[in-house]
C-alpha cells in the first residue's frame, strides 16, 4: 500500500527519472502580451519554446492503449511533457525540423507527475 511518504518520494525523484532520456522539442505557446485599451481585453502573441520532453515512438502494443480515450496506433508518438509546461492551446510540437499534431493528452502518473500527449504527423 502506497503511504503519503512514498508518493512524496516519488514526486521528489522524477527529474532524476527523466535525466538523460529528454529530447529538446519546440512547442509555440500563446502568451499575454498587455490589454485592449479601448476594450481591456487581453491581446496574446505567440512564441515558441524549447521544451525538455521524453519521446518514444509507439508500436500500437503499449501498455498504455489509449490517451484520453484515443487509442494509440502504430506510427504515433507518446510525448511526456513536465507538469511545469502549460500546454493550454499549445497544438503542434516540432521536432529536428518536423511539425507533429498533438491529438490528445492527459495527466498520468501516481502522482501525477506528467502530462502524456498523442502526437502524430501531419503530412
Amino acid at each position: 500500500m502506497l503511504r503519503n511518504h512514498d508518493l512524496e518520494f516519488m514526486k521528489s525523484s522524477h527529474e532524476d527519472i527523466r535525466q538523460n532520456r529528454t529530447t529538446p522539442v519546440s512547442i509555440v505557446q500563446r502568451v499575454k502580451t498587455g490589454e485592449d485599451p479601448l476594450t481591456g481585453e487581453p491581446i496574446y502573441s505567440e512564441e515558441p519554446v524549447e521544451v525538455d520532453v521524453i519521446w518514444s515512438a509507439a508500436t500500437g502494443d503499449e501498455d498504455i492503449q489509449y490517451i484520453a480515450g484515443v487509442k494509440i496506433q502504430a506510427g504515433d508518438y507518446l510525448v511526456s511533457f513536465p507538469l511545469t509546461v502549460d500546454l493550454t492551446d499549445v497544438e503542434n510540437v516540432t521536432k529536428d525540423g518536423v511539425s507533429y499534431k498533438i491529438i490528445e493528452r492527459d495527466k498520468l502518473g501516481i502522482t501525477p507527475s506528467r502530462t502524456e500527449a498523442l502526437v502524430r504527423r501531419v503530412v
